[in-house]
């Protein structure tokens, strides 16, 4: 495991439907060493059930290392099955079980936290799984307390002696959930890495797998900020520390150390910037071209008036020398500058809608430039929000 964790290390949990690459990828550009795909369980993809394998879609980039695959389930066949499986050759570092998952769901399936119930059973599922899979991977688990503190320990004990290398501790108990989901109890976690510390163990299993001489002991819960999880290893001296909830709200404040902050904010400032001078220039180009376009109409109704305005000036000429006989009553009295007047009436239309159509066209300038200048101004004011919780921890510190 040495080659997947170091110390101090910022992980990514399993979340189920959000850690999918995209996400695994977007949490390491913010400072996510280690990576975990959502929990998958074996027998249901084995199976080949589509109400539940369309849930599951493994993805790999090299850029995604290191990777654990967090497989689920209740007897080992599965998982052996599964994590041996071709696809996740040269793409996973290692396999992870899942001895957490509090939901009703899960428990009943007797997988996830249903597992904890029964040490022997769990035990010798475990020993069979490193079996089956050590040659490949190093097994590790995730779980939860159970019951207690002490039976913890000696949970802990007994997989670390069938070659489980590495425990991440989720530091609640399967019943915090929901509206009791409460505090998590980073001093527990301190007790299981304390028991330890102060203990040898040999360096392989009785299956001649090499293991550690000690489990890691990785910390999980209410880890929001990437000072919590400097918190949690200053106060239970874990390993490393998983973020799962605080990296769902904001993977940048969850994996991204404080003199970090500025820089990636910088980034996306800059790159929003980008964006909108290129959309402004697009903006301006096409602006340009609708105006040239607008132009040219203008030029060729203006030809057009001419020829109108010749046209009706030839017919009333005409009509004055033919016509040189007096207007008897009723007969209406011949208005030379009627066609002078639906002319202008026309120039006036003419000109009044090239006015609109270039005055929308400046409005939807604004309109872009103004958009482009508040959403900068929002992520100025998350900028001093956020050197604003700085300063508060700091304090708190």
């Amino acid at each position: 495991m040495e080659h997947i964790y170091s110390k101090g290390c910022r992980i990514l949990a399993p979340l189920v439907g959000g850690s999918d690459l995209s996400f695994r990828l977007l949490s390491r550009k913010y400072g996510a060493n280690v990576t975990v795909t959502e929990m998958c369980v074996a027998e249901y993809y084995l199976n080949r059930d589509e109400k539940q394998v369309k849930r599951y879609v493994f993805e790999f980039d090299p850029r995604d290392r290191p990777l654990n695959l967090q497989l689920a389930g209740n007897t080992p066949e599965p998982i052996i099955e599964m994590a041996n499986m071709k696809m996740f050759e040269n793409n996973v570092d290692a396999l992870e079980l899942n001895l957490g998952c509090p939901q009703n769901f899960a428990i009943k399936k007797g997988y996830g936290c249903a597992l904890l119930k029964d040490v022997n059973y769990l035990e010798d599922l475990c020993k069979k799984v490193v079996q089956g899979v050590g040659h490949k991977y190093p097994v590790c688990v995730k779980l939860r307390l159970n019951e207690s503190v002490e039976y913890t320990i000696d949970l802990v004990k007994r997989l670390f002696n069938v070659g489980i290398q590495s425990f991440t501790i989720h530091a609640r108990f399967p019943w915090q959930r929901g509206e009791l989901r409460g505090r998590a109890d980073w001093s527990a976690l301190k007790r299981i890495r304390e028991t330890f510390d102060n203990m040898d163990y040999s360096s392989s299993s009785d299956n001649n797998i090499q293991i550690r001489r000690k489990p890691f002991i990785i910390g999980n819960g209410d880890a929001y900020t990437w000072s919590d999880g400097e918190r949690m290893i200053s106060e239970s001296g874990v390993f490393g520390v998983m973020s799962g909830y605080g990296a769902l709200l904001n993977p940048m404040i969850a994996f991204a150390p404080p003199n970090q902050l500025e820089k990636h904010l910088d980034n996306e400032i800059l790159l929003h910037n980008t964006k909108s001078t290129s959309n402004n220039t697009n903006t301006n180009n096409n602006n340009n071209n609708n105006n040239t376009h607008n132009n040219e109409k203008d030029i060729e109704n203006s030809s057009n008036e001419s020829k109108v305005i010749n046209n009706n000036s030839e017919n009333n000429d005409n009509s004055n020398d033919d016509n040189n006989i007096q207007p008897t009553a009723g007969d209406p009295l011949p208005s030379s500058s009627s066609s002078s007047e639906n002319n202008n009436n026309n120039n006036i239309q003419t000109a009044s809608s090239s006015s609109s159509s270039s005055s929308l066209n400046t409005i939807k300038t604004l309109q872009t430039q103004i958009t482009a200048q508040v959403i900068q101004d929002y992520l100025h004011i998350a900028r001093l929000h956020i050197n604003r919780l700085i300063d508060v921890q700091r304090h708190i510190a």
